[in-house]
Parts: structure tokens; sequence; C-alpha cells
């Protein structure tokens, strides 16, 4: 892996503990937030902080943009 350019990740905000982790694999990663039907609406501060080198985004601005994403984790609650 390019330490100077790391692969980009895009996951959803589920399962937060499991997104959490995420943080140990060296990548960006976007975590969709905002999503319906959880308990809390955004990333629950109560429960973990936001996991390092991550960038929280919704999911219109996923499709606006159309960014390029080495690898994408798609799981809902």
């Amino acid at each position: 892996m390019d330490e100077s350019n790391p692969p980009r990740l895009l996951t959803f905000n589920c399962h937060e503990a499991w997104v959490h982790q995420l943080e140990y694999v060296g990548y960006l990663v976007d975590i969709i937030d905002g999503l319906p039907g959880r308990y809390c609406h955004r990333w629950d501060l109560n429960v973990r902080p936001f996991p390092r080198g991550s960038n929280f985004i919704f999911f219109d601005q996923v499709m606006e943009q159309r960014p390029s994403y080495g690898y994408i984790i798609t799981h809902n609650l």
C-alpha cells in the first residue's frame, strides 16, 4: 500500500462498533451518515468517538460527487 496515497473505502453508518474498527485498516474511510431507520440519526458520540481517518458524508453527496473508491462495504441494519 502506498502510504502517501492510501485507498479510499466507502461504507454505511450501520453497526458502529464494527465500522469504528475500520480506523485500523489504514485507509481513508467515507462513512455514509444520516440513514433512515437508525436509533440515532447521526454517529452516536455517546457510544464511541469518530474513527480516525474517517469522513462522514451523506448518500446524496456520494451520488452527486461520484468519488472513486478502492473498496465499498455494503451492509445495513
